[in-house]
């Protein structure tokens, strides 16, 4: 393979090298996107079930803004490709409004032997014990061990009875691991905030599609597509290079390949760098190492399921059906 000289390489094209490239182009530089996978999106991947027919989200699933500007999240994102080349297969967009009102219902299924609470039971909950003046999130600010010992320490300046310990544990769980992935255990409130106002999009079953579209959108990311390498494997990063800036080496259908740059961006998962799959030269910084060494990451299972139209099923197929079968 020839050797390539751009004025950055990023490794990885899931969205934060997609979108890092395509904010490149814009300022004029020249970008290589080295993807060792055969497409664009990374942990945003679409599958499709059913001859084809039903497209259901393996990874990335929910947009969510919490108190950012809307230029500066995927909500932009979304707007922009959706006006300016469309919306990617056919896509359909929900809007599940303020996320202060859909967690609470959340908690609804999960009241033992207690029944069904009430919608406006479970919003005064929400206030009184979650997002107003004195409930969780307004302690968890001043808190620095991990929330599962915040939580304990909440529980026992305030004393809640079964019910409202139940709906404590709930939305914490609920709200941690739907953002990150992990356990209270594993997770402080400096490190990862959690709650707070804004909205939530949901993108059924195309964020992968939507990846692909943005990649391939010229008004939005100067088609940034054209600039990512598929099936190129980065194998080794000298950041060094004789101080002449950076040279990446990658494989690619079993031959070799080399990028040189005067910057990388390394985009890939934490997975791939506890991996030590791409070699680094010189070694990365002791406090990096030690970074990628200690740093957990949860796991989210998916449970996929489609059925015929004509089908009966034994839940409300029109109403909240995660809701249901969680509960």
């Amino acid at each position: 393979l020839d050797d390539i000289e751009v004025d950055v390489v990023i490794v990885g094209a899931g969205w934060a090298g997609l979108a890092a490239g395509a904010r490149l182009l814009h300022a004029g530089a020249t970008v290589a996107v080295l993807e060792a996978g055969d497409r664009v999106g990374g942990r945003a991947r679409t599958v499709y079930f059913g001859d084809g027919a039903v497209p259901v989200d393996a990874g990335a699933e929910w947009i969510a803004m919490y108190g950012n500007k809307p230029e500066e999240t995927m909500y932009g994102v979304l707007r922009d490709v959706t006006n300016a080349c469309g919306m990617p297969g056919g896509a359909v967009l929900r809007d599940y409004g303020k996320t202060d009102k859909g967690y609470s219902s959340a908690f609804r299924h999960h009241l033992p032997g207690e029944g069904e609470m009430s919608q406006i039971k479970g919003n005064a909950y929400m206030k009184d014990l979650w997002t107003g003046g004195g409930g969780f999130l307004d302690f968890a600010k001043k808190g620095r061990k991990t929330y599962s010992e915040v939580l304990d320490a909440y529980k026992k300046k305030t004393g809640p009875d079964k019910v409202e310990a139940e709906f404590l544990s709930t939305m914490l769980n609920f709200d941690i691991n739907l953002r990150f992935g992990v356990s209270p255990e594993g997770l402080t409130p400096k490190l990862g905030p959690v709650g707070g106002e804004g909205s939530m999009l949901h993108l059924a079953g195309r964020f992968g599609s939507l990846a692909e579209a943005y990649a391939r959108c010229e008004q939005v990311s100067m088609n940034i597509a054209d600039s990512v390498i598929l099936g190129a494997t980065a194998t080794e990063i000298d950041y060094d290079a004789e101080g002449e800036g950076t040279a990446v080496h990658y494989v690619s259908g079993g031959r070799a390949g080399r990028v040189t740059a005067k910057a990388v961006l390394v985009t890939v998962s934490l997975g791939v760098l506890k991996a030590k799959e791409i070699t680094f030269s010189p070694p990365l910084p002791a406090v990096k190492a030690d970074a990628i060494e200690n740093l957990g990451f949860g796991v989210i299972d998916k449970w996929i399921g489609y059925w015929r139209r004509d089908a009966e099923v034994p839940w409300d197929v029109d109403g909240g059906l995660w809701n249901t079968l969680v509960g």
